[in-house]
């Protein structure tokens, strides 16, 4: 007997591991050279029998650094594992001030995991996993929307070669 399987499975088949994040405090706010430092509570919630918590806890966060990271506090909801970690996080980000005052800038905390493939598993979140303590100050400036949003984009590694792509 012969069992072929694809090379890469529709993303559809992938672990989806809900997401959030939920930031604390700025312990840096610096606009000027674009360097922020934020303590933030990142969480997953997962089936076990899909992806392992080792996995799941190699996150990192796109154009950051983290600087600490706990150890996770785990819960079992029904059926499924409820880890957090409380981590800081220092980012670089490019806020642009060419029509200032009247732009409005956003810095991105994108929560990213390069040690799988998007067929293996896929972070998903929504508006709803995603908060900001009330009582975070950071003078002169205001919240005025935050967004979630998730995806994967694709990389053409070979211009001539379709099949040399990846997702991430």
């Amino acid at each position: 007997y012969t069992l072929s399987l694809p090379v890469a499975l529709p993303i559809s088949f992938s672990a989806r591991i809900k997401t959030g994040l939920y930031v604390k405090n700025f312990s840096l706010f610096d606009v000027i050279h674009s360097e922020f430092v934020a303590d933030v509570v990142v969480w997953f919630e997962f089936n076990p029998a899909e992806v392992m918590l080792e996995t799941v806890e190699k996150f990192s966060f796109l154009d950051g650094k983290i600087q600490y990271k706990s150890s996770p506090d785990i819960r079992l909801i029904e059926d499924r594992i409820f880890a957090k970690y409380d981590v800081v996080v220092s980012i670089k980000s490019n806020l642009r001030f060419h029509h200032f005052p009247y732009d409005s800038h956003r810095l991105p905390l994108i929560v990213t995991n390069n040690y799988v493939t998007t067929s293996e598993m896929t972070l998903i979140t929504g508006d709803a996993s995603f908060g900001i303590a009330p009582t975070i100050s950071l003078p002169s400036w205001s919240n005025d929307d935050t967004t979630t949003d998730y995806g994967y984009g694709m990389a053409r590694l070979d211009q001539v070669d379709d099949k040399k792509q990846i997702a991430y």
